[in-house]
């Protein structure tokens, strides 16, 4: 009768532990899922310049914890349609924050100052009206040496700065809706009363606040010395 051939030996490795909670797999993915929906509006007009704004804003938002394929990307024509798409991305319900980019160069007339104009302010509405943060990354520069200094260059990459502010300004806007909801809510270091301090350091709030009712500040606290205001001294 046959024997059988022995059995290898087992192996003395542990076997693969999954990843703790707080490793930096699993903190990888709950910052993902918790990642604010963003929506970028690319201007292609200059799109040598404004491709590389968006990859600083798509990199900002993965250092923030996002995916970087979780962002809707729009494609504007050029910059005065980014309003339109804006305006669109923050009324779908959809989006959290939104981010521009576009590059508007000077060129022999007012073109640009007036484009640059528009484009601002319709922006600013679009936030006012919906409450949707957006992030400013529009160049209005003099010329594609300073373009290229603000995408990546020298002074910084202005796609990423954009996205960066309006992540912030988000959470802003969110520590504001839970303490709205919230009467015992407090913001972190709020005083329970308002101080408005002087700047040339003469007054106390407590000063401040019987000038407010009426008293008028302590003797010699006017910077006049001890005789009073105007017409209180000798000329």
């Amino acid at each position: 009768m046959a024997r059988r051939p022995p059995r290898p030996p087992r192996s003395t490795k542990p076997p693969l532990a999954k990843p703790p909670v707080g490793s930096g797999v699993a903190r990888t993915r709950r910052h993902a899922a918790a990642a604010p929906r963003l929506a970028i509006i690319i201007s292609r007009y200059n799109e040598s310049i404004t491709s590389h704004l968006l990859e600083g804003a798509l990199g900002e938002y993965e250092r923030s914890g996002g995916d970087r394929n979780a962002v809707m990307i729009i494609d504007a024509p050029g910059a005065f349609e980014i309003v339109a798409l804006a305006n669109a991305a923050a009324r779908s319900g959809r989006i959290e924050a939104v981010v521009a980019l576009g590059c508007i160069i000077k060129g022999e007339t007012i073109h640009d100052r007036v484009l640059a104009d528009a484009v601002t302010q319709g922006l600013v509405n679009i936030t006012i009206v919906t409450g949707v943060p957006i992030g400013l990354g529009v160049l209005t520069v003099d010329s594609v040496a300073q373009a290229r200094a603000r995408a990546g260059g020298d002074k910084g990459n202005k796609g990423a700065e954009a996205t960066s502010a309006v992540l912030a300004a988000l959470a802003g806007l969110q520590r504001i809706a839970a303490a709205a909801a919230s009467a015992t809510t407090k913001f972190a270091g709020a005083s329970s009363r308002l101080v408005r301090p002087d700047k040339a350091g003469r007054h106390t709030d407590r000063g401040l606040r019987r000038a407010r009712r009426g008293r008028g500040p302590r003797r010699g606290q006017d910077g006049t010395g001890g005789n009073g205001g105007a017409g209180g001294g000798k000329s």
